[in-house]
């Protein structure tokens, strides 16, 4: 179970459990954002894939460093790609949602 990845289910309610459908739609989300650039950058859709991987293992403090490795633009997608499919990046010390 993760701490730091939750998912909000139509946006309401309060965080909870992702469902594996939600997951690969995250991934789908992120393929998709880093496609519709110029080119295809391996190393930021690498790098966005570190940090949901870290925080779905619930490694808090690993979430937090990876997020601050990865670009401000790639920050900005993974942004947008947690906010079109209700994610949200939780610190289970402080009960609320961590800033990207």
């Amino acid at each position: 179970m993760s701490r730091c990845l939750k998912w909000r289910e139509r946006f309401v309610g309060p965080p909870r459990e992702p469902p594996p459908k939600a997951l690969d739609a995250l991934e789908t989300t992120l393929v998709q954002k880093y496609s519709s650039g110029r080119y295809i950058e391996n190393v930021g859709l690498r790098a966005t894939r570190l940090v949901v991987a870290a925080a779905l293992a619930g490694r808090l403090e690993t979430t937090k460093m990876y997020l601050s490795f990865l670009i401000v633009p790639n920050r900005n997608i993974l942004r947008q790609a947690f906010e079109e499919t209700g994610f949200v990046l939780w610190d289970p010390n402080r009960k609320r949602k961590i800033k990207i």
